[in-house]
């Protein structure tokens, strides 16, 4: 490993990893799900928000 950091062309091939992987189905389907999800902000969390006191009642 630490050759491998060290080599002289490191940066080129570390690039070259790098845009392998974006360049990969399941990182495109990544990025374009990710894309669809909504950008509002959260709702605020009070003590009448439903679905979120865990299992106490249980």
């Amino acid at each position: 490993m630490l050759r491998v950091c060290g080599a002289k062309d490191y940066q080129k091939r570390l690039d070259g990893e790098l845009k392998a992987l974006r360049d990969s189905e399941m990182w495109r389907a990544g990025a374009a799900s990710r894309s669809l999800r909504p950008k509002g902000t959260a709702k605020k969390i009070t003590k009448r928000t439903k679905g979120v006191g865990g299992r106490a009642g249980n």
